[in-house]
């Protein structure tokens, strides 16, 4: 095989520095032949690298196009601007799939995506159709115009018209399907083996052309004069006897059943009418109609009704005169009751009165005895209490006196004592404060200046679907990673976006060299967070919230942050009120169990929970109580060996995993980062609405979980110690498996979002001894639908395989 290679490809990404890739779809031998790039030896990716002036690529109306490129000393393959050249029209025709070829009325198409080469085929029950040239017409909607090719071909043959066509499987050997970054394409290899292989040809001049070079020159005869009915006859028997009627009879028919039509216009024009007014359409037509001319339309009907309406008036008001007349003898007789009501009881009023007249004045009498004997015992009692309060006053009184002269006499000795020392404390104040100042670094009165983390100006989301911000957003940081060097496949990019937005603590694990660090800090440039992605280094060896925080000095009087910036940055998000016009926060806190995460930072765990408050006790009398907000993320890099401490499972069940077993493809990105010095972060508010919802399962999911939380939660002795799947763990499941199930998309893998979701929440759990352990987890990777979960079974195979070199102990692969 030569050096220099041609390749068929299109232009698939822009590196900057006017470099590129196309990506490979065919290659060309020197005797003609084109073979799918997938059935030669090529790099893996299909990719080719143009190294200079790659924009123009961009300005021709068909994306394909031709290169020469060679083999560099780094095994990529590569090529120039001038090597690159336009694909003839003939070699290669893109195929469109269509119910029926479009109206010669319109020649409008609908294709799923604009076309790749200059003639494009139509493939309509089973027959290829072509070729036909194109022009965009809403380029967003995919709408394009059509026609047959105006210029002659290859072979100097010239189609007048018409479009070649062949059955499909005539065809086959020369139609091949090229998937290119998930979109499938078809493509005819030389038009030839249309026009010569047993094609056939169709006329396809539109209509409008038809009536223009035909019925025209039927108009200009003389022989025709008139403008009535009779003119459209004469032409249409005109129309079969022309010199050009034997070269091209269908168009002649065609012309001639046009003439027809237009003769029996009103009766088609009637027929289509009636047959549209008992459509749906038809139908909402008339109703508009009616609403529009109501006035008029119901008049009559109005009319009648109003006639209606006065003569039911009338009856009700004569009803109401009779109900009245009812009322006013109902009113009487209420009266004439109420009268005989009021005699009756003014015959019993003298009555009553004479009985109480007869007892009053005993009743009077008896009741001023009692009154007269109240007041003499009243006067009795008061004079006693009086005497005895009096008493015992003036034993109280002299009681405090004498207090108050202890208390005088002791007031005067305790001034004395204090003055003293007091004294003796100022000396002895004067004397230490040197050396306390040594042992406080109080050397000078500068104060620290403050790291700025306040956010940067916010960018507004486009007013599209959820799923269709959720897609742009995560292709906008896939492609902002790849610009600073680390190219990462749309499925992964999603799955780091997803977990951190819906996880507090998201752990990388794999060995060094994979690129954990630097992957989350070239996210944090990717999200646009700039200085609000902070990183704090872990030591070894620490025991409380003072290592990473800071604590109050009560000898000082004041707060010693730790030399992190964590004090700061907490202090800094506890005063922003408003999540819309700030961006979210993620702290890497990097080689996390150099010590243990409970130990220095026991509250953060607890965040975790939904039903947390948030709220971080510091001790600090300036900053008491700080509130966390709920989008701040913390990302932890881990690594596996005997330097460091082993995470717990209240750890575990609070995180999501990620593990790396690849060397990363990271290159010098410092100089690029310019390029995103103007992008813009979304406001923490958009970033919890796109990635948090729910917890929602598909059926064959649910099922799958409930499977495996079944196998390793079984209670028999003989599998060794059991795992419970905390309710924590599959609610953090099903948030992942809501968005992600939408957004992933895998053709080997159905299950991919929930393959994700195991291997980060539930294969970091899997820590046991025994054989009988060892049987669980084989009993799990039985479990396992084949042809999907690839991580999941990939990580489960390595720690089983482990397990039986360290003697049956099992622990996942890149847990500590």
């Amino acid at each position: 095989m030569s050096d220099n290679r041609n390749i068929i490809g299109l232009p698939f990404k822009i590196l900057g520095n006017e470099q590129g890739v196309i990506k490979a779809m065919f290659e060309v031998f020197n005797n003609g032949d084109i073979m799918p790039i997938e059935h030669v030896a090529f790099n893996s990716s299909n990719e080719i690298l143009v190294v200079d002036n790659y924009h123009s690529l961009l300005k021709s109306k068909s994306n394909i196009i031709m290169t020469a490129c060679r083999l560099d000393d780094n095994g990529v393959y590569t090529s120039e601007i001038d090597d690159v050249k336009a694909v003839h029209k003939e070699i290669l025709l893109e195929v469109f799939k269509v119910d029926e070829l479009p109206n010669r009325l319109d020649m409008t198409l609908f294709c799923t995506k604009q076309p790749s080469t200059e003639l494009i085929c139509l493939i309509s029950n089973d027959n290829i159709y072509g070729p036909f040239e194109w022009s965009e017409i809403n380029k967003d909607e995919n709408e394009y115009k059509i026609s047959h090719c105006n210029t002659p071909l290859k072979n100097k043959l010239k189609p007048d018209g018409y479009v070649f066509f062949a059955e499909s499987q005539d065809l086959r050997a020369d139609i091949v399907n090229i998937n290119i970054d998930g979109v499938d394409s078809t493509y005819l290899l030389k038009l030839d083996s249309l026009i010569l292989n047993k094609g056939k040809k169709i006329d396809f001049l539109p209509i409008n052309k038809i009536l223009n070079e035909y019925g025209r020159k039927l108009l200009e005869k003389r022989s025709i004069k008139s403008q009535t009915k009779t003119l459209l006859t004469s032409i249409s028997s005109e129309a079969t006897k022309t010199d050009s009627a034997r070269q091209h009879p269908e168009r002649y028919a065609l012309l001639s059943q046009i003439i027809n039509q237009a003769c029996e216009w009103d009766e088609i024009r009637t027929g289509y009418l009636s047959n549209f007014l008992k459509t749906k359409n038809g139908i909402q037509e008339v109703k508009e109609f009616i609403q529009e001319n109501k006035d008029e339309y119901f008049l009559e009907y109005e009319n009648d009704k109003l006639s209606k309406i006065d003569f039911e008036l009338s009856k009700r008001h004569s009803d109401k005169n009779e109900y009245e007349n009812q009322l006013d003898e109902i009113k009487k007789q209420i009266r004439q009751s109420r009268a005989i009501k009021n005699e009756i009881e003014s015959n019993i009023e003298p009555t009553v009165n004479v009985f109480s007249s007869q007892h009053q004045e005993d009743i009077e009498k008896l009741k001023h005895e009692i009154e007269i004997l109240k007041e003499k015992c009243q006067s009795v009692d008061d004079l006693e209490s009086v005497k005895r309060e009096i008493g015992y006053n003036n034993w109280l009184k002299d009681d405090i006196n004498g207090q108050i002269s202890a208390l005088e006499k002791r007031k005067i000795e305790l001034s004395s004592d204090v003055k003293d020392k007091t004294n003796e404390l100022i000396q002895e104040m004067i004397r230490l404060k040197p050396t306390v100042d040594v042992l406080l670094g109080q050397f000078s009165n500068e104060v620290a200046k403050n790291i700025e983390y306040i956010s940067n100006d916010i960018q507004e989301l486009d007013d599209k679907s959820l799923i269709v911000k959720r897609d742009n957003y995560i292709e906008t940081v896939r492609s902002n990673l790849s610009i600073i060097g680390r190219d990462l496949d749309f499925n992964d990019v999603a799955n780091l976006i997803i977990s951190i937005a819906q996880t507090q603590f998201v752990l990388f694990s794999g060995l060094p060299g994979v690129g954990k660090t630097s992957l989350v800090k070239k996210l944090g440039i990717a999200l646009g967070l700039n200085n609000r992605c902070h990183t704090v280094s872990i030591a070894k060896g620490w025991m409380s919230q003072r290592d990473l925080i800071g604590y109050y000095n009560n000898l000082s009087q004041s707060w010693s942050s730790a030399p992190t910036g964590v004090y700061e940055l907490l202090t800094q998000l506890s005063t922003e009120k408003d999540k819309s016009k700030v961006s979210p926060v993620i702290m890497l806190w990097d080689e996390i169990n150099l010590s243990k995460v409970e130990h220095f930072a026991s509250p953060f765990l607890e965040f975790s929970d939904v039903e947390s408050s948030r709220e971080l006790q510091l001790g600090d009398p300036k900053f008491p109580l700080i509130t966390i907000p709920s989008y701040l993320r913390i990302i932890g890099t881990m690594n596996c060996d005997d330097s460091v401490s082993s995470l717990t499972p209240r750890l575990l069940d609070r995180s999501s995993v990620i593990y790396f077993d690849e060397p990363n493809n990271d290159w010098d990105w410092k100089e690029v980062t310019e390029q995103l010095s103007d992008f813009k972060s979304i406001s923490a508010q958009d970033w919890t609405e796109l990635f948090n919802c729910k917890p929602k399962l598909a059926l064959e999911e649910k099922q799958l979980v409930e499977k495996i939380s079944s196998i390793l939660s079984d209670e028999s002795p003989m599998l060794g110690n059991g795992i419970i799947i905390s309710h924590r763990k599959r609610l953090l499941i099903g948030q992942y498996c809501a968005i992600a199930s939408e957004l992933m998309v895998d053709e080997s893998d159905t299950l991919i979002a929930l393959d994700y979701a195991v291997s980060q929440h539930i294969i970091p759990l899997l820590t046991g001894t025994g054989e009988g352990f060892g049987l669980r987890l084989n009993n799990l990777l039985d479990c396992l639908p084949s042809m999907v979960m690839h991580k999941t079974k990939k990580l489960l195979e390595k720690t089983i395989a482990q397990g039986k070199v360290d003697m049956h102990f099992y622990k996942p692969v890149g847990i500590a």
